[in-house]
């Protein structure tokens, strides 16, 4: 039952380091770097285990999750807890999915994409809140 290599408590620590919790605490993110990747990826460890403690966290909405792939190439996984339809913001920059689970992959730095699917966010939770007449 759930055997998991000696290593994948580090990884899991490490993911978890690396998060932050943004826009008034209503959206979690995680920027995976290359080199954890490749450590993750040697022992078989599903880096999406790093999403989970950020999703359980009161008032989160959205957690994404940034996989550096390689020099100007970075995954996206999106994933939503609200009403937010992270599928939406994932088709406006070429991807797909599911309202509540969706990715993409852009072929920009890590930097770049941070701010911009931030960015992205950001504007689905604005039209969200103003369609509800929330702040």
């Amino acid at each position: 039952y759930r055997s998991q290599p000696a290593d994948s408590v580090g990884i899991l620590a490490e993911g978890i380091g690396r998060s932050e919790i943004v826009l008034d605490g209503r959206v979690g993110i995680v920027a995976i770097s290359h080199a954890l990747l490749e450590r993750a990826s040697r022992v078989g460890f599903d880096l999406d285990q790093v999403m989970e403690p950020l999703r359980s966290v009161d008032g989160i909405e959205v957690v994404v999750m940034l996989k550096e792939l390689g020099a100007d190439r970075v995954k996206v996984s999106l994933r939503a807890s609200g009403e937010i339809d992270v599928q939406r913001i994932a088709k406006s920059f070429g991807g797909g999915g599911h309202k509540k689970a969706a990715g993409v992959t852009i072929e920009l730095s890590m930097s770049a994409v941070r701010a911009r699917i931030q960015s992205a966010v950001a504007a689905a939770l604005a039209e969200r809140n103003s369609a509800s007449g929330l702040p």
